[in-house]
């Protein structure tokens, strides 16, 4: 796999100077905290971590998930926005590892406890076409090296009850927060003026079935909540760049949530529209207990 190669490259990302792999120092927590990570149970807190260190401590927990979760298929980018990064202290967004067992296709039931605090968000899937968009150096350049979408129910677990004040270290280090993730099929994405327009103007339509509160609706417009997905792939991309890693074809990345996340509960539907013109596509899960 790509991400486990030795980082010989800076890590621009986060500000950092050069590491390797060598200054990866086995961390004592990792055991606790993959176990912790597997039972679905609250994580201890990872305060002293620093984006360095913690990049070392993701790339061990995420080779250790492996042996159950299977290969890598993709990413996932947080602490895109300027918000969020204010919120983090983060220079940069953070990047995060989607491994196969993961994510299920459309139709699946999701049990609302198989995480500590899960929540569901409007999150969206791109498909990388090629090995070229490694060197792409446009938002153009980017489009034609991407081959398809995918609607995505993207379901972050929190790792923690309560949730404790933002911590960058300890975000990377439990992978984003990256648990599962329900998604639809691949549909391609048209290699035209229109397509290229269309997912610049990205929108999810959320509504919620079987809340408490009645039937929850919401709208979220990438380009005023998120950001442009073209240059949000393009933060993936460099910042695995900075770990000497880099895409290939097939690869999956999850560009973030249109919507604001919800807290994920038995007995509630979400259904999501995705407009990306001229296409739109639907997907539709249900939590069970």
């Amino acid at each position: 796999m790509h991400l486990f190669k030795p980082l010989l490259l800076a890590l621009a990302t986060f500000g950092l100077p050069q590491i390797s792999r060598a200054a990866c120092e086995p961390d004592p927590r990792a055991d606790a905290v993959t176990t912790a990570w597997r039972q679905h149970q609250p994580q201890q807190r990872l305060e002293d971590l620093n984006p360095a260190s913690a990049l070392c401590f993701r790339q061990d927990l995420v080779k250790r998930l492996t042996t159950s979760l299977g290969p890598l298929v993709g990413y996932k980018v947080g602490v895109y926005t300027a918000a969020a990064r204010k919120s983090f202290g983060a220079s940069a967004p953070a990047v995060g590892v989607l491994l196969q067992k993961m994510l299920v296709n459309e139709g699946a039931e999701v049990s609302a406890s198989s995480g500590v605090a899960l929540v569901s968000e409007a999150d969206f899937l791109l498909v990388v076409k090629d090995a070229g968009i490694n060197g792409a150096t446009t938002r153009e350049e980017v489009f034609r090296h991407l081959r398809g979408f995918r609607a995505f129910v993207e379901l972050p677990d929190l790792n923690y009850k309560p949730a404790p004040a933002p911590n960058l270290g300890q975000l990377i280090a439990l992978n984003v927060n990256a648990r599962a993730g329900v998604m639809g099929r691949e549909l391609p994405l048209p290699q035209t003026p229109a397509g290229f327009a269309g997912l610049a103007k990205l929108t999810a339509d959320v509504t919620v079935e079987g809340a408490a509160e009645g039937s929850v609706h919401a709208r979220g417009v990438a380009a005023e909540t998120l950001g442009d997905p073209l240059e949000i792939v393009r933060a993936a991309r460099d910042g695995l760049r900075q770990e000497g890693a880099t895409l290939k074809a097939g690869d999956l990345i999850s560009i973030g949530s249109l919507t604001p996340p919800r807290p994920v509960k038995a007995g509630e539907t979400l259904s999501i529209r995705y407009s990306v013109a001229p296409s739109t596509v639907e997907i539709a899960v249900k939590f069970v207990p």
